[in-house]
């Protein structure tokens, strides 16, 4: 038995378009954002989701609606896959600060999560799916964020081996990332 996982990240958003370090505040999707949510909706009609899981910022939570307006699927806003908290860094620009918030021998520098933080979050929703699905295939939308993406992919595919976060290929805006475990 397996559970597929279909990874989304939102739209893009006006924090993503002014270069903003986003992190946990409110972003809202741009007029490119929600043509990403819609075209993201018609990338995954037809596959039998089971049920979809979703960060608590409205971004989010923006595309997944946008994505389905009608979902055929129970939908679980999940503070486990919330984005990443970047502390004093949130509200300002990308700068090296933040591309060094991604390197694993920078940890002690942060005021917010460290990545070691944001990877035991999403283990401890992978280890929550295969309790949920012991014993069933099935297939899980999560719409989530870039930075727990990252992770996510990291977690799945292996560590970076030079500790650099950002080398691991990010999820797109508006595209989605797919990995199979064992339920």
């Amino acid at each position: 038995m397996a559970i597929r996982i279909l990874f989304a990240r939102h739209g893009k958003t006006n924090t993503n378009a002014d270069g903003i370090i986003a992190g946990r505040y409110q972003a809202q999707l741009t007029d490119e954002g929600a043509m990403q949510a819609e075209e993201l909706g018609k990338a995954l009609r037809g596959i039998p989701i089971h049920a979809a899981y979703v960060s608590p910022l409205d971004r989010a939570q923006d595309t997944l609606h946008i994505a389905f307006p009608d979902p055929f699927f129970p939908i679980i806003v999940e503070p486990l896959i919330i984005e990443r908290d970047f502390g004093s860094l949130e509200g300002r620009k990308n700068d090296g600060d933040y591309f060094g918030a991604w390197r694993t021998q920078r940890q002690n520098e942060m005021d917010g999560e460290t990545i070691a933080d944001v990877t035991e979050r999403w283990r401890q929703f992978v280890e929550k799916l295969r309790a949920e699905y012991a014993g069933k295939d099935v297939i899980i939308l999560v719409v989530a964020h870039g930075g727990l993406g990252c992770v996510a992919r990291a977690f799945f595919e292996g560590e970076p081996a030079d500790g650099n976060y950002l080398s691991v290929a990010p999820i797109p805006n508006g595209r989605y990332a797919e990995w199979t475990i064992q339920a």
